[in-house]
């Protein structure tokens, strides 16, 4: 069931960072090598997660889970935010 979670999350969100790098280089985003990058490490952290737990098949502990948390809105606040701020002016 981790595994396929996993699976699903990392799929979903390749899909989703993939297809807003696409906004940011049609509209001439100021900050698209930066926010490239974040979404890198962001999928190597979830892929390094899901390792993890794959390998300790162990459940997930609390901090993956707050991994995830901070993950999903740390970026969603911080960087998708500013994102649609720019394309909104």
């Amino acid at each position: 069931y981790t595994e396929a979670l996993m699976d699903e999350l990392i799929s979903c969100t390749v899909w989703h960072f993939k297809h807003e790098e696409r906004l940011m280089l049609k509209y001439g985003y100021r900050d698209l090598v930066e926010h490239r990058t974040e979404h890198a490490a962001l999928i190597d952290s979830a892929k390094e997660l899901q390792q993890k737990l794959l390998l300790g098949a162990t459940p997930p502990s609390a901090e993956d889970i707050d991994f995830l948390e901070r993950w999903l809105t740390e970026h969603i606040y911080g960087a998708d935010m500013a994102l649609g701020s720019y394309l909104g002016e």
